[in-house]
């Protein structure tokens, strides 16, 4: 998990290399931004991925201004919140995909083999892997409903 260090100071995350406390503050932050986007997941995933400003500013078409001094959609576009951002994009459908099992993620997405198996994982450069196993409430998630709750077990 990548966090932000004001996300992270958010999350009270103060050692973002132990995976059970990113994976904690990761799973409430990304709970709290299903919320705040009123369950849409789309959304959410493209707020993980590009930042809440950066939604909200697609979403309402307005422009941006960072404390660095770049400009986020000095246009004004209004793209129905999904930032139109390369990366962004293919986080967001990649995720979604996966989710709904119409799509096998990439190995650049998921650090796993497009043909993998359950315990059948490709090695990567990762300290821990989590494998998801996906159940009959995850195959047929749609965008339109709301999230109850998401559990990882990590034995």
């Amino acid at each position: 998990m990548q966090f932000m260090p004001e996300t992270a100071t958010r999350y009270s995350l103060r050692n973002p290399h132990d995976p059970k406390s990113a994976i904690d503050a990761g799973a409430r932050y990304f709970r709290d931004l299903i919320r705040k986007f009123d369950g849409r997941i789309d959304l959410a995933l493209a707020a993980y991925n590009a930042g809440e400003g950066a939604v909200e500013a697609f979403r309402k078409g307005r422009s941006l201004r960072l404390a660095n001094g770049r400009v986020i959609n000095p246009a004004k576009a209004i793209t129905g919140g999904i930032p139109p951002y390369r990366e962004t994009r293919e986080y967001v459908r990649s995720a979604i995909g996966f989710l709904s099992n119409n799509v096998t993620p990439s190995t650049k997405w998921s650090g796993l083999s497009p043909s993998h198996k359950h315990n059948d994982i490709a090695h990567t450069s990762r300290d821990f892997t989590i494998d998801l196993m996906a159940n009959d409430n995850v195959s047929s998630l749609l965008l339109s409903h709301k999230v109850g709750a998401v559990f990882i077990e990590i034995p």
